[in-house]
Formats: C-alpha cells, structure tokens, sequence
C-alpha cells in the first residue's frame, strides 16, 4: 500500500538529494543512499528516475525562490533611488530667480538615473544594439572594394557584358586562377 507523503517529508527528501547530487553523486548512486538514510521519507519504488525528479524539481523550486528574491530587491533598490530623487529633485527645478544651479544636485540625479536604467536593463538593450551594428558594418563593402574584386575576379572585363551569367547557363571561369 502506498504510503502519503506530506510536503514536508517531500521538502525534506528533495534537500537531501540535492546534497548529495551537490557532492557529485550519480542518480542511481543517490537513490541507495536514500534507501539507506532516509527510507521513511521515499515512496515505493524510489529509484534513478525518482531522484532525477526530485533533483529537476528542487532546482526549479530554488531558481523560482532566487528570481522572486532577486526581483523584490530590484524592487526595493528602485523604492530607495526614487526617494532619493523625491529629495534631490526640489534643488534642480524648485529654485527660485537668479539663485545658481545646484550641480552637485544635478550630478546625483544622473548617477540616480544611470542606477536605475542598469537595474531595468535599459543599458543592455543598447550594448546590443550596438554590437548587431558593428557586426553587420562589418559585412559592408563600399562600392569601390566592389568594382575592385569584380575587376580582380573577371579581369577587368565587365562582368555584364559576358556570356555565360545568365541562369542555366555555365559561368566563364575567372582569368586570375
């Protein structure tokens, strides 16, 4: 008869597992070592493919808790900048006629302003775009790098004025080989 498992003992089990994967034990290495440790807490018939469960479903659960406490503080480093720009904000724009900017203001704000475009992501986007432009400048030949190679492949004759480059029909070998 199959025994019921409560979430602990499952909470349970699957930290276990994790250790020992954790240590470099194999599946099947894993699966003995829990029949041996810890029988009260394994179902019937717990083997390799149980443990790999186990394994797969603890780091989902551990991947999901790190993104959820990763994504709060992103959220509370984001509550603290803007109170910081709430108090910094009033030096730049609320001076009154002929008083001087605040610069050291300014320059806070902007650091401010780059803290959070890198928590958001907003500079990767750049980077990339960046990048991808590069990459495909590189792929970019002027017209004269162009008319050099063509004229270095066939020889300076032009290329339109030969026979043989019309679909179907055999392409004139260069003069250059």
């Amino acid at each position: 008869m199959a025994r019921f498992e409560s979430s602990t003992d499952v909470q349970r089990r699957r930290a276990a597992v994790l250790q020992l994967r954790g240590r470099g034990l194999l599946y099947a290495e894993i699966a003995n070592r829990m029949l041996e440790d810890h029988p009260d807490l394994l179902p019937e018939n717990y083997g390799p493919g149980a443990v790999r469960v186990d394994v797969h479903r603890a780091l989902s659960a551990a991947t999901k808790q790190v993104k959820e406490e990763t994504d709060e503080a992103v959220r509370l480093e984001l509550l603290r900048l803007d109170a910081m720009w709430a108090e910094l904000w009033p030096l730049v724009v609320g001076r009154e006629d002929g008083e001087p900017v605040n610069l050291h203001a300014v320059d806070r704000l902007l650091k401010i302003s780059e803290r959070r475009a890198k928590l958001m992501g907003l500079e990767a986007a750049t980077q990339i775009d960046v990048t991808q432009r590069r990459s495909f400048e590189r792929l970019l030949i002027s017209q004269a790098e162009y008319d050099q190679l063509v004229d270095e492949y066939y020889g300076g004759d032009d290329p339109d004025d030969m026979p043989g480059l019309l679909p179907g029909q055999d392409n004139p070998s260069p003069q250059n080989t």
